[in-house]
């Protein structure tokens, strides 16, 4: 800070500079020579310049000299000086290893940087030097195996000559190639007893297959299919919906028209993979329609290659989308879809197309033809444990034990289930579970305990980027309005919640919350008048979801 107001007096921290201040202390790896060189450019640029500069941190801050003598105390001449006191070999390990983006294991790096001029052994005896020297630094996460990593400085150096030397694309198809594998061996481990151990070890790739994903979508489209056919498929509850929409979109686009080229190497079953992929991201959001469309592509490419266990996952997928809504036509493809899983034994693809069918079902009234088929796919769920399946039974297993057991019975189901979601870091299962346990003590009249769940499980669905759920909870803060007696507010809500649905084309199907609904609108005008309900309501389409949020999060005022 001295040095700063030494170049500018009127320098102060601040709420309007602090994220850029801290993001060039994190960039610079709070080197304090990184950080002196860097406070000198005040005298040129703002704070939140400076950090926009910083990938070329080297000539920002040496003044565009590429090259400079130690006694000269630039951070140019320091990592300069660190470098030259290497021999070749550990000069070439550093550069290569340069290519991983947020650390590596002892594997990786040995599987992607050993050639004919490194071989393994190299890796292992450099890598320690090079940890001896400072050079790479060294971490042991709680799933045991050491992780390495470098210094983003050091990291931006090492890349810099790694493309110098010619080499860049070269180890960078060989880092895509490791992790195209790596993504293709945790695949099938995404269900079952690994599933934990597994999730932990993506989690700590994330940075790598977010690098890979990059530089595929660029020059690889097969590749980036592939990822998205195994680990975005199969399970990418550690990533945002829009995240896996921004990778897979412009990518299925890219690919449709090379399906069929010759000499293409994208696979057909990668694409369907991927696809699907796509679907269950717009399904996460709430996109309902969009992932019904892109799920019957998904099954008559699926039909036109014989891949049946496609053909029977995309048909569950698709009407998944509008399960309360399901016409004949739709009943039939989901007991095609069932006798496929039976028949050749996908444990998975049943249990989806029976949930579905079973909600299909309740839907229109014949509870006790459904109930069989809800049991056995909460058996299923137990033998499969695969998360996004168990995140999708979690609304009928509650709805079971509410008819069968008792409320109690409810609350020990979810409350552990609520733990397992938060340990995966299973963002669309934990956010069901949280809104399940507030509809229950919303309904058992626990209004306080209730507002708290709901406050925690709208921020999540708003981040999820899942609006139609979003309006569904402001719903829940209009119906604890109502039993408050805050009635213009909860009419507020209630005209916020409609105008969403409406522009999302997102009408509630379910029975129940359709009926739920319905009563609120009746209790709203029997205390406030048809007419100042309507109007209230009107005000509240005025308001757009964010804001109602932020209102919702405040605690709800006293009835005037």
């Amino acid at each position: 800070m001295a040095r700063a107001q030494g170049i500018h007096p009127d320098f102060e921290l601040n709420q309007a500079n602090a994220a850029s201040i801290a993001e060039i202390v994190r960039r610079l790896d709070g080197i304090p020579l990184a950080l002196e060189l860097a406070v000198a450019r005040l005298r040129l640029l703002a704070v939140d310049q400076i950090a926009e500069r910083l990938n070329d941190r080297f000539r920002l801050l040496t003044g565009g000299r590429r090259t400079a003598l130690p006694r000269q105390q630039t951070l140019q001449a320091m990592i300069d000086w660190s470098w030259n006191l290497l021999d070749e070999k550990e000069r070439l390990l550093l550069q290569r290893l340069s290519v991983f983006s947020g650390g590596w294991s002892l594997e990786a790096a040995q599987a992607v940087t050993s050639d004919d001029r490194l071989d393994e052994y190299d890796v292992f005896d450099l890598l320690e030097q090079l940890v001896n020297k400072s050079l790479v630094t060294v971490s042991y996460p709680a799933a045991g195996e050491a992780r390495y990593g470098l210094l983003e400085s050091i990291h931006q150096y090492g890349r810099d000559r790694l493309f110098e030397s010619g080499e860049g694309e070269i180890l960078r198809d060989r880092h895509a190639d490791y992790f195209v594998a790596f993504s293709e061996e945790a695949a099938p481990h995404l269900a079952g007893s690994t599933v934990l151990m597994w999730t932990e070890r993506i989690s700590l790739e994330l940075d790598n297959l977010r690098a890979v994903l990059a530089w595929t979508m660029e020059e690889r489209l097969d590749l980036t299919l592939r990822i998205g056919g195994s680990l975005l498929y199969r399970g990418a509850s550690w990533l945002f919906p829009r995240e896996i929409r921004s990778w897979l979109e412009p990518v299925i686009e890219q690919s449709r028209d090379l399906l069929d080229q010759e000499g293409s190497r994208i696979r057909k079953e990668d694409f369907v993979k991927a696809l699907l992929a796509l679907t269950l991201a717009n399904g996460f959001q709430g996109r309902s329609d969009l992932a019904f469309s892109l799920a019957e592509e998904g099954i008559q490419l699926a039909r036109s290659i014989g891949a049946s266990r496609h053909v029977a996952a995309a048909i569950a997928v698709k009407h998944f989308q509008h399960p309360f809504n399901v016409p004949f036509e739709g009943m039939r493809e989901l007991e095609e879809a069932i006798s496929i899983s039976r028949e050749n034994s996908f444990d998975l693809e049943l249990g989806l197309s029976i949930l579905v069918y079973a909600i299909a079902l309740d839907a229109h009234g014949n509870w006790e033809m459904a109930m069989p088929y809800y049991q056995e796919a909460i058996e299923i769920s137990r033998t499969v444990n695969y998360q996004q399946f168990n995140a999708s039974i979690f609304r009928a297993h509650t709805r079971l034990l509410k008819l069968l057991g008792s409320l109690d019975e409810v609350k020990k189901y979810i409350l552990p289930t609520l733990e397992r979601y938060e340990a995966l870091n299973h963002r669309r299962g934990l956010l069901m579970g949280q809104s399940a346990l507030a509809h229950l003590l919303r309904q058992e009249g626990d209004l306080d305990e209730a507002e708290t769940y709901y406050r925690r499980s709208i921020v999540g669905w708003q981040e999820l980027g899942h609006r139609s759920a979003v309006a569904h909870q402001l719903e829940c803060f209009a119906y604890i309005a109502i039993a408050r007696g805050n009635y213009e507010y909860a009419a507020r809500l209630l005209g916020t919640a409609r105008e969403t649905r409406q522009q999302l084309n997102a009408l509630s199907e379910d029975p129940r919350e359709i009926e739920e609904l319905a009563l609120a609108m009746e209790r709203l005008a029997e205390a406030m008048g048809e007419e100042e309900r309507d109007k209230s309501m009107a005000q509240g389409e005025l308001v757009d979801l964010d804001s109602a949020v932020e209102i919702c999060l405040q605690e709800i005022p006293d009835p005037l």
